[in-house]
Formats: structure tokens, sequence, C-alpha cells
């Protein structure tokens, strides 16, 4: 998507962030929603523990869900022998795991629970979360928040933009920002890597999706990774 070439304005991306918006390409209409995928996590970084806890996140009994974290450790460490690439570049390298099926990768039409397309950003160099736009299920994999603190979480954030302070009553961290500081938010970072997620805009093709991640450098934006997938 380019623009004319009479405007000469660099794109805002702070007013493109996480706004739907519709775009003509060839007479069909699609939906684009850009997001930052520094609120995701980059399974390359996920301990046993947090795999543990993506498993139940994804809705496995605890049983299958420690057989998960199993089975990544073990691939981890056969990898680690022939590569010393991440394990996990795309979502289909993640099809490959035993108890992990592609409903659980992409998600379903009408999901009652995230999908792994919803909490992973192949690219991240951190397990920051961002406190206002990262998926609650995220807060329950990294930091191992409960339900009483995972429903206090979407209160306030339905209530008014969260700080690092709110952050730090929430997970009884001593090492975050001073009381009163805002956490970052995705306009005042430097983005370092987007998702970008393109869907048609009849409702009845809407569970077909491209998704794309990409790191916006200059001159030129380079796409780490895409995938074309539907929910069934």
């Amino acid at each position: 998507i380019r623009p004319q070439p009479s405007i000469k304005t660099a794109a805002d991306w702070a007013q493109l962030m996480g706004q739907p918006f519709s775009v003509a390409i060839d007479g069909q209409l699609y939906r684009v929603l850009i997001e930052d995928a520094a609120a995701l996590l980059d399974p390359n970084l996920l301990t046993r523990d947090m795999w543990e806890r993506l498993g139940m996140a994804l809705g496995l009994s605890p049983a299958a869900a420690l057989q998960l974290a199993e089975h990544v450790e073990q691939a981890k460490a056969a990898h680690r022998v022939v590569s010393s690439e991440p394990l996990f570049r795309n979502l289909n390298d993640l099809t490959d795991l035993p108890g992990l099926s592609k409903s659980l990768v992409y998600g379903v039409a009408a999901p009652n629970q995230p999908a792994l397309v919803d909490l992973l950003a192949f690219g991240n160099s951190a397990l920051a979360l961002d406190i206002n736009n990262s998926p609650v299920a995220l807060y329950r994999i990294v930091h191992n928040v409960n339900d009483a603190k995972a429903r206090t979480l979407l209160t306030w954030r339905s209530q008014r933009r969260l700080t690092a302070e709110d952050e730090r009553l929430l997970l009884g961290a001593s090492d975050l920002s001073a009381p009163g500081a805002s956490a970052p938010s995705a306009a005042q970072q430097s983005v370092k890597l987007l998702k970008i997620s393109l869907s048609f805009e009849d409702a009845a093709v809407s569970s077909q999706r491209l998704q794309a991640f990409v790191k916006p450098t200059l001159p030129a934006a380079t796409v780490r990774s895409t995938h074309l997938f539907y929910r069934t």
C-alpha cells in the first residue's frame, strides 16, 4: 500500500496503530489493523514453566500442558546441537510440536480463548509486556497472575489508561518505574516490530486473514514472516 506520488508526508504510526481501517485494492475492500508487536511474546524466549502455563491458557489439561512444555524442552535441546538460530521462526514451526493442533495455533472463527496467533510475535528481543495492550493471557503466562488479578487488570483497563505504578501494584514488583510514571505506549516507544493483519471486509469470509510481522526500518520496511490462514 503506497501513498499517492504527490504525498510526501511520512505516515503517522501513532494515529494508524490499533485503529482498524479499510483499504481498497483492485476493487476489493480489506480491513487492516496495525499493532505494536512489542506487546506480544517471542516463543523462543519462553521458559519451561511459561510453556506449561501457555498450554493451560490455550485450554489444555494440566497433564497435556506439562507434556507440551517437555516436548518444547526436548526440541530446544535437539535444535541447539545443529543450529544457533531460533527454533521457532514462524507459526508453522509450532504445528510440528506434539500436542499443538492447528486450531490451537491459528484459532477458530468464534474462539472462547486465545490462540497462539493472538499471543506471539516472532522477532521480539524481550519478554516485556505492555500493561495497556498485551493480552491478559500473557500476564498469566509470564507473571503467573491468578484469576483475581486477571479480572482486576481487565477492570482497570475498562476504566482508564494504566501506568507503571498500576503494573507495580498488580504484580507486586519492586523494580518497576517510580509511582506515577506512565507506562510507555506504542506511540511513545520506538516501534521495532509491527503486527499487520489484513482481512476481507465481507463478514462472510472474514475468517480468512493475512498476518505479517514487519520491521519498520528505513528506507524500506522488512517483512519478517507472513501467514495466510483460515479460522474454521
